[in-house]
């Protein structure tokens, strides 16, 4: 029994020395979860410290490159600003020179009508003094056609009288000339008879002797 009793007491010292040792382990293993918790503290801590640094950066960063972005914008917006016064100057300029450019050539168009008018009324008037001149001439010729027909016709008419007057002199003339003829002929007939009447008396007249 005594034996058992000391086993116990033993056992039980052994316990709490066991426990003892599990507690100055658990407080050893607390303390190292404490240095390890305030080491894992120190460096979330410098993490934080370090990514909020970053953030701060990255801020600084991002406000500078909007900053350069905004700088940037109004740079472009102010060089399309110029761009677009420039384009409309030049617009305006176009239109300027084609408002300029159709107002010449409607001048020119114009200026060629009323060239063309000009000239198609200088040749209507030529034509028309050549169509004067046409039918004055025309006209001239038809009276110099005329007056040598006239002439011509007075000269055969004319000539015609000429010749029917020497016609009518010819045969005035054979008819004197016949007439001479007869007269003539009834002369010697009659000179003739005469002769016979002559020659037969004479003849009766020595028949009587």
């Amino acid at each position: 029994m005594v034996a058992f009793l000391l086993v116990a007491a033993a056992l039980e010292d052994a316990l709490q020395l066991y426990e003892l040792e599990l507690l100055k382990e658990e407080e050893a293993a607390a303390a190292e979860r404490a240095a390890e918790e305030r080491a894992a503290a120190e460096r979330a801590a410098e993490e934080r410290a370090a990514a909020e640094r970053a953030a701060e950066e990255r801020a600084a960063e991002e406000r500078a490159a909007e900053e350069r972005a905004a700088e940037e914008r109004a740079a472009a917006e102010g060089a399309a600003a110029e761009r677009a016064a420039e384009e409309r100057a030049a617009a305006k300029r176009a239109a300027e020179e084609r408002a300029a450019a159709e107002r010449a050539a409607a001048e020119r168009a114009a200026g060629e009508r009323a060239a063309a008018k000009r000239a198609a009324e200088e040749r209507a008037a030529e034509e028309h003094a050549a169509a004067e001149r046409a039918a004055e001439e025309r006209a001239a010729a038809e009276r110099a056609a005329a007056e040598r027909a006239a002439g011509e016709r007075a000269a055969e008419e004319r000539a015609a009288a000429e010749r029917a007057a020497a016609e009518r002199a010819a045969a005035e003339r054979a008819a004197e000339e016949r007439a001479a003829a007869e007269r003539a002929a009834a002369e010697r007939a009659a000179g003739e008879r005469a002769a016979a009447k002559r020659a037969a008396e004479g003849q009766e007249c020595g028949s009587h002797h």
